[in-house]
């Protein structure tokens, strides 16, 4: 009986310690998620039919690509209005969340963004 409740007692403790250990400041994600670099690619041939268009960014050690929603007017992020006066060379910081495959939305957030630097 005694092994028993020592085992009990031990389960307890680390999951008590486990929970401990998960529990932390929030990450904020507009920072977490900032990105600085070259645009290479712009498309916006999407907008003619209210798709999302695509920036593509070398980020130095890979290339990000940033959604660009067609209709950028009812976005909450900062500086889409602009995205379609980005050129090709132009070095940007954009601020975003990245979706499951791998598009960065710089727009669903008043913290995000897209600046010309």
């Amino acid at each position: 009986m005694s092994s028993l409740a020592s085992a009990v007692r031990f389960a307890v403790a680390a999951s008590a310690l486990t929970l401990a250990a998960c529990s932390h400041a929030p990450v904020d994600a507009a920072a977490s998620n900032a990105i600085e670099g070259r645009v290479t690619a712009i498309d916006t041939l999407p907008w003619a039919y209210d798709g999302s268009g695509v920036l593509t960014v070398d980020a130095g050690t890979r290339s990000v690509r940033v959604s660009l929603p067609a209709r950028w007017n009812l976005c909450k992020g900062r500086g889409l209005d602009t995205a379609g006066d980005l050129k090709v060379g132009d070095r940007v910081r954009v601020v975003g969340r990245a979706g499951d495959d791998g598009t960065v939305d710089a727009c669903s957030d008043a913290d995000y963004s897209i600046q010309k630097l």
